[in-house]
């Protein structure tokens, strides 16, 4: 906990019809952290993304990202940068004309030109640059929307799953910006279904299941608790399967 979150979430609800989907979650992203929402799929992590990045209106409860509220005040979507489990790209165009709409909705200077080049080199992306969206890799979508999310700078990064789909060099350096971004005072919100991933890049870590956070912890105490806990036993074993089924994060 710290006095000034970047991100606070407060008894967030969200709701389908008559489905809970998100049943009153609470937590707060300090500067400096890394926090993971951790649980097996389906339960509730993408939809309590989607809420935080204004997306998806709660039934009940509020988000607050740098003490505003998404739904009410548009110029917070500056300060943060959003990946969706599944990219949210138009099919037609290149990566390369994202790249210069993004530029131009967020009115961003010749000064991040050199910021984006660095990140198309990172993701070895330049050859795909030209290439209509319909027509890449789902690992190449992955690393478009992350360039895409990461060009403006944004003080907090909200990512969805976001090793699915890239390959070890491109995991690894999106594993190292995650590190930048924390060793900088700023903050990194990420969920996966995927053990092995949040216990070697999360400071902390939520396990949300069906819709509820059942308990947040240091990456440390969380598997102590995990493995301690008989009525957690289940849970451990998918979550340890999903890591050996998964690409191996180093």
């Amino acid at each position: 906990m710290c006095d000034d979150p970047l991100l606070r979430v407060s008894n967030l609800v969200v709701k389908y019809g008559l489905f809970t989907a998100v049943n009153r979650v609470s937590f707060q992203l300090c500067p400096g952290e890394v926090y993971c929402l951790l649980g097996p799929n389906g339960a509730g992590k993408t939809s309590t993304i989607r809420a935080i990045a204004g997306l998806v209106k709660p039934a009940e409860g509020f988000v607050e990202i740098l003490g505003r509220n998404p739904f009410t005040d548009s110029n917070v979507k500056n300060d943060f940068g959003y990946v969706a489990e599944d990219p949210i790209l138009i099919e037609s165009l290149t990566v390369r004309e994202h790249i210069e709409f993004v530029a131009a909705v967020r009115g961003l200077g010749k000064e991040f030109e050199e910021w984006v080049n660095r990140l198309v080199k990172a993701f070895e992306f330049s050859p795909h640059l030209d290439k209509p969206v319909y027509t890449l890799s789902r690992g190449n979508r992955q690393k478009a929307s992350l360039i895409l999310a990461l060009m403006h700078k944004p003080r907090i990064l909200i990512l969805d799953e976001p090793f699915t789909g890239l390959d070890f060099e491109s995991s690894s350096v999106l594993k190292r910006i995650i590190e930048n971004w924390r060793s900088n005072s700023q903050g990194v919100l990420m969920s996966t279904h995927i053990l092995e991933i949040a216990e070697k890049i999360c400071n902390r870590i939520g396990v949300i299941v069906d819709g509820r956070l059942i308990f947040e912890d240091t990456t440390e105490n969380v598997k102590t608790r995990l493995k301690g806990e008989e009525v957690f036993s289940k849970l451990l074993n998918e979550l340890i399967k999903n890591s050996v089924l998964h690409d191996r994060v180093e």
